[in-house]
């Protein structure tokens, strides 16, 4: 999956699979986690947040499964 760099203090980049509904997320300590069954429009609006962080925690907070992956 591609991902693309986005702007904060404990996130990377960012990557969505529109196919298998994964929103994978690169931390900057070098952690990969991908939230699981996001809508198209829940990535959208994840990009369009002010603060990558304070929207990871968003989709924390509203339920969405997240699994840590490798490095």
């Amino acid at each position: 999956m591609e991902r693309m760099p986005v702007k904060s203090s404990v996130l990377i980049a960012k990557g969505y699979n529109a196919l298998t509904r994964e929103l994978e997320l690169e931390f900057k300590n070098g952690d990969v986690g991908t939230f699981k069954e996001v809508s198209p429009g829940d990535s959208i609006w994840f990009d369009e947040q002010e603060s990558a962080g304070k929207a990871l925690w968003a989709f924390r907070r509203a339920g969405y499964t997240f699994e840590k992956g490798e490095k």
